[in-house]
């Protein structure tokens, strides 16, 4: 099984657990007697908006997971079509005696010969660089994906074993606020307050998420914003400006009737 596919995997757990956690909290307070409820809800109420945040993590995270392997297809593709090119521009035609168009180019085209020939050999040079250089960055982003699906899997099994302790810990809870039925004893007081201490704990652990969450987004930055700037970036340094299609110098480019 692939790291993509057990990211999947784990991901669909952790939103079924997710789920199987609120209902757990909904338990827990419910099982309270209102006259307790004081001592339980401050603690839970506001675990709910932070399983809806979870659930947007997860969420996220299984709709950008990608194919690193496609996007290497393409990189051979690229590297194909280069090597391709690299063979044969250089067994293109050079422009005959004429060129073709409504008028007669001034010499008859003779004059252009030369220096087409000139560019023929520069584009066996060049396209195959541009190719190999988009190939490059293609390997690149697919690196950064697998780095990507790493971070994943790391955030993926820290939720889920955030999530499994806190569903342990409410238990705890349920069982105490069971126990707890007016009138109440100062150790069935005691037992509520130790349970959601240790509820309350785990509850702490969720802080670490978010920050790791950075870390998965850092990384999907690695994926989308560097390699797009580069491409973006290579019309400009490799097409415009390749120094071996400005070899020749062309005559006016100017028509006689």
């Amino acid at each position: 099984m692939t790291l993509k596919d057990q990211i999947l995997d784990q991901g669909g757990i952790v939103l079924e657990d997710i789920e199987t956690l609120r209902e757990k909290l909904q338990e827990a307070q419910n099982a309270c007697h209102w006259m307790f409820r004081y001592l339980i809800d401050p603690t839970i109420d506001p675990v709910y908006s932070q399983l809806d945040t979870l659930i947007g993590y997860i969420e996220e995270l299984i709709e950008r997971l990608g194919d690193s392997e496609k996007i290497r297809q393409l990189a051979l593709d690229w590297k194909t079509w280069g090597e391709e090119n690299e063979t044969n521009a250089q067994d293109i035609s050079p422009v005959g005696t004429s060129l073709p168009a409504l008028l007669s180019w001034e010499e008859n085209g003779t004059v252009y010969k030369a220096v087409a020939g000139q560019q023929h050999e520069a584009v066996s040079i060049a396209l195959p660089e541009i190719a190999f250089a988009i190939q490059e960055e293609l390997d690149d982003a697919a690196q950064a994906l697998d780095d990507y699906w790493r971070h994943g899997f790391e955030f993926a099994a820290l939720v889920a074993g955030s999530v499994a302790g806190l569903i342990g810990s409410i238990a705890g809870v349920i069982a105490s606020c069971i126990a707890l039925i007016p009138p109440a004893t100062p150790g069935g007081i005691a037992g509520l307050v130790a349970s959601i201490g240790g509820f309350g704990a785990s509850v702490a652990g969720l802080a670490a998420i978010p920050g790791k969450w950075d870390d998965v987004m850092t990384a999907l930055d690695g994926v989308t914003t560097v390699p797009l700037e580069n491409f973006n970036a290579m019309p400009g340094e490799l097409i415009g400006n390749h120094p071996k299609l400005d070899s020749g110098t062309w005559p006016p480019h100017f028509v006689v009737a």
